[in-house]
């Protein structure tokens, strides 16, 4: 054997060695990745639990929308002014508390 081939067997070896080492590393690269993803998912998991056990002790709100009646509308430039075409939803802020008397 020559002296070039025995060089380039040797920096093959290196090469390959080399090689070997960084797909190591990589493999635990990718696995620590995999973990922190893991944790990640349980901590994600346990909150929407928790959030699940909230909702099932109290929920969050409770809507009463009655159903509207068909009735009479306002003409365009009035409902663009009141912000409503309807005058059963007509209720104008008056920037105080509105009194039942």
């Amino acid at each position: 054997m020559d002296f070039i081939n025995f060089m380039d067997q040797e920096v093959n070896a290196k090469a390959e060695k080399s090689a070997m080492e960084n797909n190591t590393m990589k493999d635990e690269m990718m696995k620590d990745k995999m973990k922190d993803n893991m944790m990640n998912e349980n901590m994600i998991d346990n909150k929407m639990l928790r959030n699940e056990t909230i909702d099932k002790i109290r929920p969050l709100a409770m809507a009463y929308i009655p159903m509207q009646k068909w009735g009479p509308i306002y003409d365009p430039e009035k409902g663009l002014k009141q912000g409503t075409i309807f005058p059963d939803l007509d209720f104008p802020f008056l920037g105080k508390e509105m009194s039942s008397k």
